[in-house]
């Protein structure tokens, strides 16, 4: 059977937008549904299928850690596009926008196809329970991913069977969250150890680890007024620090083991890390298997310039000031030692005589080393493994972390911070991640208070996962997306670098607008299609009447 006849059954016929009416894919491309899920190596294919809906232009291959992150402290854009998220010039209907929501409810679509049939159809066994648990982490974690963005939004768990009623309301995120926590549990019973997964698939970490970011999350502002009372911020955290407590207890992750640079060396190479990679997107097998895959790790965000055949790169992304910034404010001698300011935030660029996997690094400017034009280094596509990966300006091959164990010791720093009021335990955590970078430790005495650690949490995931796609969630569930833009906007405001620093460059601050930025809108094509969500159920700031928070 061919593999697009499969994908057609599944990501063509039930994975549609949340509520929209949708056309039968042929007869003859369906199939036979028993006979498909019956055999492991269809199966497989179909699983593939709902995976490769994560390396999309309007998620994990672009919008999520590229345009969103590009509005916030750590990046700023050179791109100039009208009505996208990374200037916050968006709207109701932006192409990503509707590209996001469209995807994310395919995936959901096409997992919860999957779970039914599986169910149905599939002998009992070790097979059929990994595959399952992988389904229910995806539709958890897009989920997930829905909720963050929109707040509450239409929920389905069963397929699209009855093509004539698929309209759905808007349901609330404290219920989804509900349902996104236990299925993860679920999930994480299902799931495999990391060793005996195939490398790129969710494991039990993986749904550990996912647990532990929804706890944050739930601890965040955008909930912390729409819980139970008695779902303290301190349970949260300490239900949180629980998850993140299973994953660094298994061994096959280990933050020890891995450089920092040389992460995202294995990353560009595609290069098997599970001591550091808990779930990572792996585009170059996607290609492989012959689905869409959108990378642009390295490309829009990579460093300039082009070198004719050899390496390329949009290098549309440029490092933020306050991230530079962070680096040397601890200890001075961190702008020296801390091997992620380099890495991160290079004065260099690549240029001529360079060659693949030996580039030749310039300076940016020989003369008084330019702060508005450092090139985020951290996906460095001149080590591809071949030329292609390396000169074609939009695809990188690059793989990205989804989650890293870094992350999860970060996670637990900010757990036992606010969860335990465990001052000690916290700074324990961040060391881990410094000393790794060579960074200096965090001094204990006098011992810091609550707020002083937390600032450090803030800190140091901006120095530890730039460009990952996690500072513009980060920044929202704490409530700082406001204060970090006006803190970054007068950096880029001095008349002297005006040649350097444009009106496009700052359009993400000056758009900024705290009651409509910190929540996405819902697309107006769902609204026009969808008689249950009327515009008066818009979100707030975007012309409805429907509260986020």
């Amino acid at each position: 059977m061919k593999k697009y006849m499969i994908v057609a059954a599944v990501v063509g016929l039930f994975a549609t937008v949340a509520c929209n009416k949708f056309d039968i894919a042929p007869k003859d491309e369906i199939n036979d549904r028993e006979m498909a899920y019956k055999n492991d190596v269809i199966r497989n294919q179909i699983l593939t299928g709902i995976y490769s809906l994560l390396y999309n232009d309007g998620t994990w291959g672009n919008m999520i850690p590229i345009r969103l992150e590009a509005a916030t402290d750590v990046q700023i854009t050179r791109m100039s596009t009208s009505g996208s998220p990374e200037n916050n010039s968006h709207t109701s209907q932006s192409d990503l926008i509707e590209e996001n929501w469209r995807v994310l409810y395919q995936g959901i679509n096409a997992a919860n196809e999957f779970l039914y049939y599986s169910d149905l159809y599939v002998p009992e066994g070790e097979s059929k329970t990994q595959g399952m648990g992988e389904a229910r982490f995806l539709r958890a974690y897009f989920y997930f991913t829905l909720v963050r963005l929109y707040g509450d939004v239409p929920f389905r768990t069963e397929p699209m069977l009855d093509v004539a009623n698929t309209d759905i309301a808007r349901t609330s995120a404290v219920e989804i969250y509900d349902f996104i926590v236990k299925e993860l549990e679920k999930a994480q019973h299902e799931l495999g150890d990391p060793l005996d997964v195939s490398y790129g698939r969710v494991s039990k970490t993986a749904a550990q680890t996912a647990l532990a970011d929804v706890y944050l999350n739930l601890a965040g502002e955008l909930m912390k007024n729409r819980l139970p009372a008695d779902s303290t911020s301190e349970l949260m955290h300490q239900r949180a620090a629980y998850w993140c407590e299973q994953v660094l207890a298994n061994p096959a992750h280990d933050i020890t083991a891995t450089e920092y640079s040389t992460i995202f060396l294995n990353q560009v190479r595609s290069v098997t890390n599970i001591a550091e990679q808990i779930w990572e997107l792996q585009p170059r097998y996607m290609i492989e298997e012959g689905y869409r895959c959108d990378s642009r790790l390295g490309k829009y965000n990579g460093m300039g310039n082009a070198v004719d055949k050899v390496y390329n790169a949009r290098a549309a992304i440029y490092a933020g000031i306050p991230l530079r910034n962070l680096y040397g404010k601890i200890s001075a001698d961190d702008l020296e030692n801390d091997d992620r300011y380099d890495w991160n935030c290079p004065w260099t660029r690549i240029g001529n005589g360079s060659r693949l996997g030996s580039p030749v690094y310039v300076e940016i400017d020989n003369q008084h080393r330019n702060i508005y034009r450092l090139f985020p280094g951290k996906w460095r596509t001149i080590f591809a493994n071949t030329v292609a990966e390396s000169s074609d300006i939009n695809y990188s091959g690059a793989r990205l972390s989804i989650y890293r164990i870094a992350d999860v010791h970060l996670m637990y720093a900010e757990a036992l911070n606010g969860g335990d009021n465990d001052q000690a335990g916290a700074i324990e955590q961040l060391n881990k991640v410094r000393t790794r970078a060579h960074a200096s430790a965090i001094p204990t005495s006098p011992m810091p208070s609550k707020e002083e650690v937390f600032e450090m949490i803030v800190d140091e995931r901006a120095r530890e996962l730039c460009y990952e796609g996690k500072r513009r969630f980060d920044l929202i569930r704490w409530g700082l997306y406001e204060e970090k833009v006006l803190e970054t906007a007068p950096l880029y405001d001095n008349p002297i670098n005006t040649a350097w620093v444009t009106s496009q460059m700052t359009a993400g601050f000056t758009n900024f607008n705290a009651a409509r930025h910190e929540i996405l809108p819902i697309p107006q094509s769902e609204i026009s299609r969808n008689a249950l969500i009327p515009q008066s159920e818009q979100n707030e700031g975007w012309g409805g009447n429907r509260k986020w928070k």
